[in-house]
């Protein structure tokens, strides 16, 4: 009996449960369904390639707002990339030194910090100076953003780089940049390496080898190719060492 009604009770929990999601995402699906029914029809490429009509008129695009757009974005990541990955890069390979310290310490702090923060302060900076906004004051803005959150997701990438592939490179006589740039580009072609072999990206092509003397075939050359699907055609002198210090030689010979 009471087995029973332990099973009764999860279902109307769960029913009630149900309920609860649908009140919740009802009034999301019909604002969504409103805005497709009466949106859909005004989307052309019109839309895209024109400028915003005068109030009170029809038509009108939003070129704008994507050229705006591209250009702040573009601006940002100009900016903040190349900080975000070299401090990342610093961080990792100089991980106990007070300056990684401390850039770890203010990265987590401005993850946590409010965007509204942020407009304030580069409106305080840039904006109240210039008199006027700006494509550069929501660049820097976005990059101060972008900073912070680059350098920590470098950081841990860095990181699944094993510690004893670091020590061979730095054995080897590598300096500590080109272990920190070609070592673990090296890692990510040996990840690809294994997709492709797992997705039948290597073909195997045949050339006949020809004796001019004689004039007649005497043998074939085995010739490797990876085709890539973003890179292209890769020469097999670019994976063929990587894949020689990676367990799936193996299957890569046979």
């Amino acid at each position: 009996m009471s087995g029973g009604w332990r099973r009764t009770k999860s279902r109307i929990w769960t029913g009630l449960t149900g309920v609860a999601v649908l009140v919740a995402v009802l009034p999301l699906l019909m604002i969504l369904g409103t805005l497709v029914l009466k949106g859909a029809g005004s989307l052309s490429l019109d839309f895209f390639t024109r400028l915003p009509a005068p109030a009170g008129e029809v038509g009108g695009g939003v070129v704008h707002a994507l050229t705006g757009t591209l250009i702040i974005v573009g601006m940002a990541c100009l900016i903040g990339l190349p900080l975000g990955i070299l401090g990342g890069i610093y961080c990792a390979e100089f991980a106990s030194s007070r300056l990684a310290l401390t850039t770890r310490f203010v990265c987590d702090v401005l993850n946590g910090t409010p965007s509204i923060v942020v407009g304030v302060f580069v409106w305080t900076w840039i904006v109240a100076t210039q008199k006027h906004f700006s494509a550069l004051a929501g660049s820097i803005a976005l990059a101060i953003l972008m900073v912070p959150m680059v350098t920590r997701t470098t950081e841990e990438m860095i990181k699944l780089v094993p510690n004893s592939l670091r020590e061979a490179a730095l054995a080897l006589g590598y300096p500590r940049w080109r272990t920190s740039l070609q070592i673990i580009v090296r890692r990510e072609m040996e990840r690809d390496l294994r997709q492709a072999l797992d997705r039948d990206q290597l073909v195997v092509h045949y050339q006949p080898l020809m004796d001019l003397g004689r004039r007649a075939e005497v043998g074939f050359e085995a010739l490797l190719r990876w085709h890539h699907p973003q890179k292209g055609m890769i020469s097999p002198a670019d994976f063929v060492p990587i894949e020689r210090i990676a367990p799936e030689q193996k299957r890569l010979v046979d």
